[in-house]
């Protein structure tokens, strides 16, 4: 269970999804789409996600909202339609997938990497959007990479106080504003790490 945190005009029903943010740009773009009722990956916004490849099925763009350091590239492929677990991909969007991947490998000189889905119970995944999509994650394979899986009931209330200085800032407090102790729980949070 996800610990109590309120912001003004979100349903506890979707709150779940702020607390898998990874920084306070992404924390922000996604409360605007909760408070304004649309799906990110339904209604993309093609200055943040700018569509590299698409087929029939899939979409495919460089993650630049939640990146990470140690990789070449991220990639996310959102499934056109709004599915919410795999079990609901048919056997032509899994070959159209096989495609898209396929092409970020031929147009980027790929390798090898890690293709890897959130499905289902977001508790069970740590995913922060409803719809279905897969990362491709490439690693310069220099740094260590590392993936979170799933996070902790201590993970997840770790997380609250940083969520609470978030929207405080989100609010219009400045980071200037803030206490050294709120300041030194987000300083490293405030933009992608590995953001292009």
């Amino acid at each position: 269970m996800y610990p109590e945190f309120q912001v003004p005009g979100i349903s506890p029903d979707d709150i779940w999804q702020l607390f898998n943010v990874s920084n306070y740009a992404y924390y922000c773009k996604k409360v605007d789409s909760l408070l304004q009722g649309v799906c990110g990956f339904c209604q993309i916004d093609p200055e943040l996600n700018k569509t590299l490849y698409e087929n029939d099925a899939w979409r495919v763009w460089k993650n630049n909202l939640a990146a990470q350091e140690g990789q070449d590239y991220q990639f996310v492929i959102p499934s056109k339609r709004h599915l919410g677990n795999i079990d609901e991909v048919n056997y032509k969007e899994w070959f159209l997938l096989a495609e898209a991947t396929r092409w970020i490998n031929r147009e980027f000189s790929i390798d090898g990497g890690v293709l890897l889905v959130r499905s289902g119970n977001p508790l069970r995944n740590a995913k922060s959007m409803p719809h279905l999509h897969f990362n491709y994650h490439v690693p310069t394979g220099r740094d260590r990479v590392t993936v979170t899986i799933a996070k902790s009931s201590k993970n997840l209330v770790e997380k609250l106080p940083i969520l609470q200085v978030f929207e405080k800032m989100r609010q219009g407090m400045s980071f200037e504003e803030l206490s050294e102790e709120e300041r030194s729980l987000v300083e490293d949070k405030m933009a992608p790490k590995g953001a292009c």
